[in-house]
């Protein structure tokens, strides 16, 4: 695939309700750990503004889709969506950090390799009268 192929804008959608938010590449940087995600997005003010009201009061664990150029839909929840600094950003500006965590099936393995993690201990006595 060339550099032509890729669309310009990331698309984020919620997996629930289908609604969707848009960012353009241009202004976006894209950084990766091992489980996740940071859109760096240094972007007019009208556009970090469409993404705030977007997120406003979403759960940090709703689960979302997000198509990076029209390369095809991955998923990933929903963590957080900070206030970037950057002081040499010019005044029309703004930064906002959108984190996302990488989607995981729990296999069954990965399940029953749990174990207990807690037991119930009664702490009263039941008496009859």
């Amino acid at each position: 695939m060339s550099n032509s192929d890729i669309g310009s804008k990331i698309i984020i959608r919620n997996k629930n309700t289908l609604e969707e938010v848009s960012l353009e590449q241009e202004y976006t940087k894209l950084r990766a750990g091992s489980e996740i995600m940071a859109f760096h997005y240094k972007a007019p003010l009208y556009l970090t503004i469409d993404l705030e009201r977007y997120f406003e009061g979403m759960n940090s664990s709703t689960k979302l889709e997000y198509n990076i150029g029209d390369t095809g839909w991955a998923s990933a929840n929903f963590r957080g969506l900070i206030d970037g600094k950057d002081p040499d950003l010019n005044e029309d500006y703004d930064y906002k950090i959108l984190v996302l965590e990488e989607f995981k099936c729990i296999s069954r393995e990965e399940i029953a390799s749990y174990g207990k993690s807690s037991e119930f201990k009664q702490n009263f006595t039941i008496e009859n009268h």
